[in-house]
């Protein structure tokens, strides 16, 4: 199933990417194409990184082996998923920043 949604966002990316490079190299560029591209290339993304989130959620990974993960990196993953919800229910999530250094040994799932 990620497959099938994780081509036709592909797809999109490409084409918008494509369109903001046609727009950017006019002789008078059209701002409106290069931002609307721009918001289009950062939800495709954010619907490929919950696609990824979901697919690691979904597949459990009890049995899987501890590695050393970047704790930035699982927040940002649990975030991903959790932020709308977060919006809905009028929570305000207030986070440090965390050193892209700090890591843990944990299942990556």
């Amino acid at each position: 199933m990620a497959h099938e949604i994780n081509t036709p966002l592909a797809v999109i990316l490409l084409h918008a990417a494509q369109l903001k490079r046609k727009s950017n190299n006019a002789s008078s560029p059209n701002q409106t194409i290069i931002t609307k591209t721009e918001i289009i290339e950062k939800m495709a993304t954010l619907i490929s990184k919950i696609i990824q989130g979901l697919q690691s959620f979904a597949r459990g990974g009890e049995d899987d082996p501890f590695h050393r993960n970047s704790l930035h990196r699982i927040m940002e993953d649990t975030l991903i998923l959790c932020q709308s919800r977060f919006e809905h229910n009028d929570v305000t999530l207030i986070l440090l920043e965390i050193p892209e250094s700090l890591a843990i040994d944990c299942r990556s799932a």
